[in-house]
């Protein structure tokens, strides 16, 4: 549900509180990197720092999940 609030806020053009549950989506253990990258509700936070550094701490969370699963 918080992503879902985070992909409308970043629609809406509120980036601060797109971004601020986008990490909690993450630290909540919602971190699927691609789906990060190529949601098009998200095309809006691309150009933000916080945005590029969410989607490296996803990564990271991503990464040994996938090694581990797949």
């Amino acid at each position: 549900m918080l992503y879902k609030m985070a992909q409308a806020y970043a629609t809406l053009g509120d980036a601060a509180s797109a971004l601020r549950l986008l990490r909690e989506t993450i630290d909540h253990g919602f971190y699927c990197h691609a789906c990060f990258v190529r949601d098009p509700l998200m095309t809006s936070l691309h150009g933000e720092h916080e945005y590029a550094e969410l989607l490296d701490l996803a990564h990271d969370s991503h990464e040994p999940f996938k090694r581990q699963y797949f």
